[in-house]
């Protein structure tokens, strides 16, 4: 029979040793927590900062705010006349003078100053000495342009030509023609520019196209999935 003898000394080493991995692993499980902690505060603090650029900095990040800025203003402008000025104004006839100068200059600007400079496109038309019309629609490298920029220019322009249609339909089914009659002036001022830069805007015309393309099979899908339901049930 033999027996195995281990001295105290032996024994003080082994306690010490499980000692000290337990603490290292108590510090490395900290310093994780720690890292972890510090990840969770960093990307809490990049998405501030993100929410601050999408917000606070939205314009800072254009190249050109000032134009950016005036081409919302004047389509905002135009609506916020429309819809309120009567509550400053009791004279109709002066609502619908200022609101169909205010859409001029916004139809102006969009044409001549923002569409060139946010987006680099342009369009006009001009006539040939035969007699005959013809439109010209020009466009730089669209790949290199501001995204700030076009987004501005053509989230505006879609909005207001979409605000103008629903308030042109609305005023109409309330047989008001006199403010229908202004709605649709406004609605051919904005829709105009609107055709035109999408006409100049090769990128944008493949955005519609993919557009309508996913509704209609969306719409496909949906109507086959209704039809089926029916047939089942």
């Amino acid at each position: 029979m033999s027996v195995k003898e281990e001295s105290g000394l032996d024994f003080d080493i082994k306690i010490n040793d499980s000692l000290n991995n337990q603490q290292i692993k108590n510090n490395n499980n900290s310093e994780n927590n720690s890292n972890i902690n510090n990840n969770n505060n960093q990307n809490d603090n990049n998405n501030n900062n993100n929410n601050d650029i999408s917000i606070t900095n939205f314009y800072k990040k254009s190249s050109n705010p000032i134009v950016s800025i005036l081409t919302v203003f004047f389509k905002f402008l135009s609506i916020f006349l429309f819809l309120f000025m009567n509550l400053f104004v009791s004279n109709e006839s002066y609502t619908i003078i200022t609101v169909i100068i205010s859409g001029s200059i916004d139809f102006w600007y969009t044409k001549n100053i923002s569409g060139r400079i946010l987006v680099g496109l342009r369009w006009w038309n001009q006539i040939k000495s035969n007699g005959q019309e013809v439109w010209i629609y020009e466009s730089k490298n669209e790949q290199d342009l501001n995204k700030i920029n076009s987004k501005i220019f053509w989230d505006s322009l879609y909005t207001n030509t979409f605000i103008w249609v629903v308030l042109s339909f609305w005023e109409l089914i309330r047989f008001k023609f006199m403010w229908g009659t202004l709605t649709v002036i406004m609605l051919i001022l904005s829709g105009t520019n609107l055709f035109s830069f999408i006409k100049c805007s090769e990128l944008q015309r493949k955005n519609i196209v993919e557009f309508s393309k996913r509704f209609g099979k969306k719409i496909v899908k949906d109507v086959g999935k209704e039809v089926i339901a029916n047939q089942l049930y």
